[in-house]
């Protein structure tokens, strides 16, 4: 099934990759995925020189690869720190679901799953939800 969020406060959707992955259950069961990822730091005022080089590199490597594989561990890190994902997409997949969360242009988030449950939790977090397929 293929759903859409807008969720949206004072034109800004009001809503992250965090939010998403606390509604997934057992999210550390899945193997993810990365691939065309652009982002922007949040604090817009931090120079390159404040942020980590562990952070800047694994960004910078993520960023230049198609379809970059990422351990849970990694992506929570950047679902919790101070990065915004303005677009691309998100894969995970275990034995029996696969979930791909797709971003565009930070104006919506698209999630095509075979996880019932999420659908779910999704319905019950978001209102501003578009059933697709």
């Amino acid at each position: 099934m293929k759903i859409t969020i807008t969720d949206e406060i004072n034109g800004f959707l009001s809503f992250d990759l965090r939010d998403i992955l606390r509604l997934i259950n057992n999210v550390e069961g899945y193997r993810w995925f990365l691939s065309e990822i652009n982002f922007n730091y949040i604090e817009p005022k931090t120079n390159i020189s404040e942020i980590s080089q562990e952070d800047y590199l694994f960004c910078e490597e993520a960023i230049s690869m198609i379809n970059y594989e990422i351990k849970y561990n990694d992506l929570n890190r950047i679902a919790n720190g101070n990065i915004q994902i303005i677009d691309g997409t998100i894969k995970g997949k275990n034995e029996m679901n696969e979930i791909i969360i797709s971003i565009f242009d930070s104006s919506y988030w698209v999630i095509n799953t075979t996880n019932n449950n999420l659908i779910n939790n999704i319905k019950k977090r978001f209102s501003e939800i578009k059933i697709i397929e």
